[in-house]
């Protein structure tokens, strides 16, 4: 059965990327009239390369510091990365900030590529090769193999198609039992097609004549027809990368960033929460309340960066946090996200969606940024528990777990929760409601002081009106 990665590339500018991928697989990614005649790559280019039972869609990346939003565009959502570092220049500016973006990817594999190695002496590749060594030092590329290359004499190419096989057999399963979610990096009009746009495959299926939902927008969209590198297919799943014809919408009503899903399946907004971790690379600490560029998927905003349990953060340093944003963006629990600065061509740090809808935290509300750190864990009950009680006593589906803590067995985890004694389940007008026991605990501590207060002022009374116990408390939040 094949399976399906994605690649991405990364490096600094002029050290081969895009040479490299086409002596690998015969393709020019570089598709633009601008990147033609300026020789550099300034958008996203894609190829495939197939190695026996693997089918890695690969993903060019620019390499100039002007278009490092449309590197992290390329980049979110990667199953593995391909460093690239020219031996006659070796570790660049751009280098560092791509190695710094992926870093927060969450990726277990990688391989690094050093290009142009016919160009130099031994020994200047030794230094190149400790240079690129102590850049990766405690990372996920620290073990990964540096292979030799050269586009010019072909040398090395067979040992990186190998050891690119060997890196994609460590990257772990996707799961696949999850709500279909693309995020769109193109899209435009094809002669005697209508609307197309790209992607890559974040989760799910998606087949011919399956409706689909457009966010933000909230439109609702069918497939006519799909394809994958170049090819035409009836579906395509996780990992894959997928132009897509839709009808329903036209393609000015679409940008990069709109994200295509099942329809119910997500829901956008402006406010997460989320563990974030400050550029190893900071000459001075990130302090609380600062404006930010927030990339995931392909989605790139501005907003603000609001830290939750202290003022500033040191190179290196993590904390919870939570993001306020210009416009409503599509994440997932768990998925990885990039910042830089709104001046600064600089990545400030970067890290993991808690949560995907939040709302607004207090630092003194203790209690809550304890079920904060909770959906930080791997354990799918204990999150589950923990993002219920952030909840309190708003209302919830079942199906919002997919998008809030990565569960896709809502129902069986409730059952197990509340037969362990964390949830309380009520029947509210035949629809079943949650509650986690320790908002419960409060709910009734606040009902209870209500009553008192109200039986004290009107001793007399035969009855509490139960209008007036409402009013006298709220919701917990």
């Amino acid at each position: 059965m094949q399976r399906h990665l994605l690649l991405g590339t990364a490096g600094h500018i002029d050290h081969g990327k895009t040479s490299l991928i086409r002596a690998l697989t015969g393709v020019d990614t570089d598709r633009l009239p601008e990147e033609k005649r300026r020789g550099i790559t300034v958008d996203l280019g894609f190829a495939s390369l197939q190695l026996d039972e693997l089918l890695l869609g690969i993903i060019d990346v620019p390499g100039h510091e002007r278009f490092v939003k449309n590197m992290l565009a390329g980049a979110m959502g990667i199953d593995l990365a391909l460093l690239v570092v020219a031996a006659d220049e070796g570790v660049m500016p751009q280098t560092r900030e791509h190695f710094e973006a992926l870093s927060y990817l969450s990726l277990s594999a990688g391989v690094i590529a050093i290009t142009k190695c016919d160009l130099v002496e031994d020994e200047m590749l030794e230094l190149v090769n400790d240079d690129v060594a102590e850049l990766v030092a405690g990372s996920f590329l620290q073990d990964a193999s540096m292979v030799h290359v050269s586009t010019r004499t072909e040398e090395g190419l067979a040992d990186l198609r190998h050891q690119l096989k060997a890196a994609a057999e460590r990257v772990p399963a996707r799961v696949i039992d999850a709500p279909f979610r693309l995020s769109i990096d193109r899209c435009f009009s094809a002669p005697g097609q209508g609307t197309v746009v790209t992607g890559s495959v974040a989760s799910g299926r998606v087949a011919s004549g399956d409706t689909i939902q457009v966010l933000p927008q909230h439109e609702t969209v069918t497939v006519r027809n799909i394809q994958s590198h170049g090819h035409g297919c009836e579906s395509v799943g996780t990992g894959q990368r997928a132009a897509i014809n839709l009808s329903g919408i036209h393609f000015s009503k679409l940008q990069r960033g709109d994200t295509l899903v099942s329809p119910g399946s997500l829901v956008p907004s402006k406010l997460l929460s989320v563990k974030f971790t400050a550029s190893q690379f900071s000459a001075r600490p990130l302090k609380t309340q600062t404006g930010v560029r927030f990339y995931s998927g392909a989605t790139e905003t501005p907003g603000r960066l609001r830290l939750l349990e202290g003022d500033s953060l040191s190179a290196g340093e993590s904390q919870l946090a939570q993001i306020e944003l210009h416009d409503e963006v599509c994440t997932t629990w768990g998925e990885p996200f990039v910042v830089r600065g709104l001046a600064a061509n600089e990545v400030l740090g970067g890290g993991q969606i808690l949560d995907p809808r939040a709302y607004r935290l207090s630092r003194r509300a203790a209690t809550k940024l304890d079920s904060l750190r909770e959906l930080c864990l791997s354990d799918a009950v204990t999150r589950t528990a923990a993002i219920i009680s952030l909840l309190g006593g708003r209302a919830w589906s079942v199906s919002d777990l997919w998008q809030r803590v990565g569960v896709s067995n809502g129902a069986e985890v409730l059952r197990e929760l509340v037969a362990g004694r964390v949830l309380c389940q009520f029947d509210v007008k035949g629809s079943q409601r949650w509650l986690h026991r320790r908002v419960v605990e409060q709910l009734s501590e606040r009902v209870m002081q209500a009553i008192k207060r109200e039986h004290e002022a009107e001793r007399l009374s035969p009855a509490i009106p139960l209008g007036r116990v409402k009013q006298s408390f709220q919701m917990l939040e």
